[in-house]
């Protein structure tokens, strides 16, 4: 094929072929197949050195070149050299780049990525060729490679449709050319779309003026971005409005950002409004609360007033349940903190974490959120705090805010409860099953086949057991066996009477741990059945905790009772109440004569004499005297 010398094209860059994305050494190879001349260099210092001393009408560069090299500081060097010389940039197609090539000079920017690259490129550098003068196509060149999304409507036209999007556009918004063009540009716009600022765009249209406005819009996989446009109208010789060209940028970023703040601001003014005079508020009513009930209430009372309701309840172990007691008690009912199909509603959380658990939606109904507050003190969780926000909390600062409260009114009723407790004998009874087989108790009672129960506690590590139905034989034999130390006492029946060292069992452990007092003991093969009180609430809930964390514990009583602490004359009084007359009178001369005193001051015949009954009889009345006497004293 015949070619132009005079119309010589300079290629530089990688040889042809072999590479993931087309070379300058493909255009040149089509070009010359085209019948314009074209000759390939390799790097930009041959190509600067050629442009020094030869005619060549058109240069094609690649970006990239190894080494320091490349192809927008050979555009910037070219065109210094020689100022009318046509320029293309044959290049990747980062947006970066073809704004540093515009900057530098280049006359024509064509993308190696995309359907026939090389073809455009020989297309583009014969247009150069075919007029000397680059402007008008350098400045189409420039609104194409913008880094911005550019259209233009046709303002004449109805609904004002897209004569022209530019490649930018096409990239952002993932509309290509042909889908954009004939319609009007609403079809960005979605659900979110903020109607007020379309009427505010549609308003400047309507005036012929320009405008900028910043609004939700959707690319076509239907994903969300901010767009910032600005429209400005173009007019005719006359002064009317022909076109409307419109900048488009994903601002995205900016906006969140943007948003971000003004949330934080908004959640900094919404904490300051709800936390002001809320703390110092329950710590006053704390501090002056003369009972438990008045603090509750008080309490609940601060928290509404700052929130939109707040409600109180204690939790009960025994079901596993926490009964709303004070403020607004109609908003939950009973709560079990189990939960339904496995759900952990806040409660539940925050007794079992004992952390501050917040839920939205059905669970705040009717306000936006509710936040459930543990009130714990010393290991002991007394109940929860229920607080309702009319929208939301404001993350971990108002959580953290919370949980301070709940720890201050947890430790107003630790107060009160120990006062309470110098005041009046109050007790609680917890009567609980303590699942463990291996026990050695539990084992005790598998060897001998029957069931144990406590009949007194000698020290704290020796106990009085009752074995059913058991001989003394069968006991002795069990005992040797067993993983407790014991003998048998005496028989009693049928039964026996054990006396056992049960400093082994780990669960009489944590009630001595706690200085809990064993009221009931009854063990069989798989269990411990333990009835014990304490002086107050909170260590009667740390027993449990305690169980719970070696074996499985069910609470089948968590009850309070109160009783006045007996003086020393109504113990006396007490006991003499039981006393029939001749076994007072027994005890009484028995005593005044020295009859307990060694050797005998009186014996008992002189005494039952002096009573004008036998010395059997006499003996009777005073042994049974003396033995409610020590029942008395055991039992107190």
């Amino acid at each position: 094929m015949a070619t132009d010398r005079e119309r010589e094209v300079l290629c530089v860059g990688a040889a042809a072929g072999g590479a993931s994305l087309p070379t300058a050494s493909d255009v040149a190879i089509a070009l010359r197949e085209r019948g314009v001349a074209a000759r390939t260099v390799r790097t930009p210092a041959d190509a600067l050195d050629r442009l020094g001393r030869d005619v060549s009408r058109c240069l094609v560069t690649e970006a990239a070149f190894p080494g320091t090299e490349d192809g927008v500081a050979l555009v910037r060097q070219a065109r210094e050299l020689r100022p009318e010389l046509p320029l293309v940039l044959f290049a990747d197609g980062d947006e970066r780049t073809a704004s540093e090539a515009v900057s530098a000079g280049v006359d024509e920017y064509v993308r190696r990525r995309g359907t026939d690259p090389v073809g455009a490129a020989c297309e583009r550098v014969t247009a150069l060729l075919d007029d000397g003068d680059p402007t008008p196509r350098l400045l189409d060149r420039a609104v194409e490679a913008a880094p911005i999304g550019i259209t233009v409507a046709d303002a004449q036209a109805p609904d004002m449709p897209l004569v022209y999007v530019n490649e930018t556009f096409e990239a952002e918004t993932g509309y290509a050319r042909e889908e954009a063009l004939g319609r009007n540009c609403r079809f960005l716009q979605g659900t979110d779309t903020d109607p007020e600022r379309v009427a505010e765009m549609r308003r400047a249209i309507d005036a012929g003026e320009a405008t900028s406005v910043t609004l939700r819009n959707y690319r076509k996989d239907g994903e969300q971005f901010w767009n910032e446009v600005t429209l400005a109208p173009l007019r005719d010789a006359s002064g009317t409005v022909t076109h409307y060209v419109g900048f488009q940028q994903d601002v995205t970023r900016r906006k969140e950002a943007e948003l971000i703040i003004e949330r934080r601001t908004e959640n900094r003014r919404r904490l300051l409004e709800r936390v002001d005079g809320v703390l110092e508020g329950v710590v006053a009513a704390v501090v002056a609360a003369s009972d438990r009930e008045t603090l509750r209430e008080t309490a609940c009372a601060r928290l509404a007033a700052s929130y939109a309701a707040a409600w109180y309840g204690p939790y009960d172990p025994a079901d596993g349940t926490v009964r709303p007691a004070a403020g607004a008690v109609d908003l939950a009912g009973e709560l079990s903190i189990e939960g339904a199909d496995g759900a952990a509603p806040p409660v539940a959380e925050a007794i079992a974490d004992g952390t501050v658990a917040v839920a939205e939606g059905a669970a705040a109904d009717p306000h936006g959120a509710v936040a459930a507050v543990p009130v714990a003190y010393g290991g002991t969780t007394y109940g929860v705090l229920a607080v309702y926000a009319a929208d939301s909390f404001v993350g971990a600062t108002e959580h953290g805010l919370l949980g301070a409260l709940g720890t201050v009114v947890a430790t107003g009723l630790n107060a009160l409860e120990s006062q309470r407790t110098l005041i009046v004998d109050e007790r609680v009874v917890v009567d609980l099953v303590v699942t463990a087989t291996d026990a050695p108790l539990a084992a005790l009672s598998a060897a001998l086949s029957a069931e144990l129960s406590l009949e007194r506690s000698v020290t704290p590590d020796q106990f009085l057991l009752r074995a059913r139905a058991v001989s003394p034989d069968a006991a002795t034999d069990a005992l040797a066996d067993a993983p407790l130390d014991g003998t048998v006492l005496t028989e009693r029946g049928d039964d026996c009477l054990l006396e056992v060292d049960v400093s082994p069992v780990r669960a009489l452990e944590v009630l001595r741990e706690h200085g809990a007092n064993l009221r009931d003991l009854r063990a069989d093969s798989r269990s411990l059945r333990v009835t014990f009180e304490t002086a107050r609430e909170g260590p009667a809930r740390s027993v449990v905790d305690a169980l719970a964390a070696f074996a499985a514990v069910d609470v089948e009583g968590f009850t309070h009772s109160e009783r006045r602490p007996s003086t020393r004359g109504e113990f006396v009084d007490g006991v003499a109440s039981t006393l029939t007359e001749r076994q007072r009178t027994a005890l009484l001369k028995a005593y005044a004569g020295g009859f307990f005193e060694w050797p005998h001051e009186v014996t008992g015949e002189q005494l039952a004499e002096s009573m004008d009954i036998d010395r059997s009889t006499f003996h009777q009345h005073l042994t049974a005297a003396q033995r409610k006497l020590v029942a008395a004293f055991v039992d107190q």
